[in-house]
């Protein structure tokens, strides 16, 4: 019976993965990107609110299990490519901007994936885009300083 109802509902069946990657000890990369994979198939029927919740929450299981193991290099990679795709999407952004906290968490992921080309890309792109930036651009500043010390 439980079964019909994910069938039926993509917005249940994304939350049942969401809880079942929760209770897992150790995440691997392919339940992140099964995940991943389940959200984008079901997005065009998902409300935009839910949408980018889901995506938030995935980022999130990948953080967490960076902080737990920072050498999870495969996982770095996954969040990578999610990032990319959330921002193409604009699901990183609010009103127009995105977060000082959230650019740099972009741009230092590129930076750990060495996705160098792709990271100075996003720094100088968005560098306008910051919310709460400060007339010196001290965000901007310190991204790109932690982009050239990487290189």
């Amino acid at each position: 019976m439980q079964d019909n109802y994910l069938q039926e509902s993509p917005a249940l069946k994304i939350n049942a993965g969401i809880f079942f990657l929760l209770k897992k000890t150790q995440l691997e990369p392919t339940d992140v990107q099964s995940l991943f994979d389940l959200i984008l198939f079901h997005e065009k029927e998902l409300v935009p609110k839910n949408r980018i919740e889901f995506y938030g929450y995935l980022r999130s299981l990948c953080i967490l299990t960076l902080t737990e193991d920072f050498e999870r290099v495969e996982i770095e990679d996954v969040l990578n490519k999610l990032y990319k795709n959330n921002l193409e999407r604009g699901y990183l952004h609010y009103e127009g901007k995105i977060n000082r906290t959230k650019y740099w968490a972009v741009s230092s992921n590129a930076t750990r994936t060495k996705d160098f080309d792709w990271a100075i890309s996003f720094i100088e792109k968005y560098k306008n885009e910051i919310r709460d930036e400060n007339e010196t651009k001290d965000i901007y500043r310190l991204n790109l300083a932690n982009y050239l010390f990487a290189i």
